[in-house]
């Protein structure tokens, strides 16, 4: 959260796109085949390395943590629940 002025201001832009690009990675490297090993390095490594920086410098909106948490349950529950 950016404050100018003392009035909350977001900053959406830096957030848009940021869920398809992590589905993006996913549907190249998680295969119904994949280990749950497999599928825990290909989050670790890939979704969360891209995640890193931007949660580091900016906060994200809870809404989108959310979104990336259900994509990434998803990962290591496909076809189980």
């Amino acid at each position: 959260m950016l404050k100018v002025g003392g009035t909350a201001v977001y900053q959406d832009k830096n957030w848009e796109g940021v869920v398809e690009k992590v589905c993006a990675k996913l549907s190249q490297w998680v295969l119904p085949q994949l280990s749950y090993g497999g599928r825990g390095l290909v989050v670790n490594n890939l979704i969360a390395s891209m995640l890193w920086h931007r949660f580091t410098v900016l906060e994200p909106p809870d809404l989108l943590i959310k979104e990336i948490q259900r994509k990434l349950v998803d990962v290591f529950w496909t076809g189980q629940h």
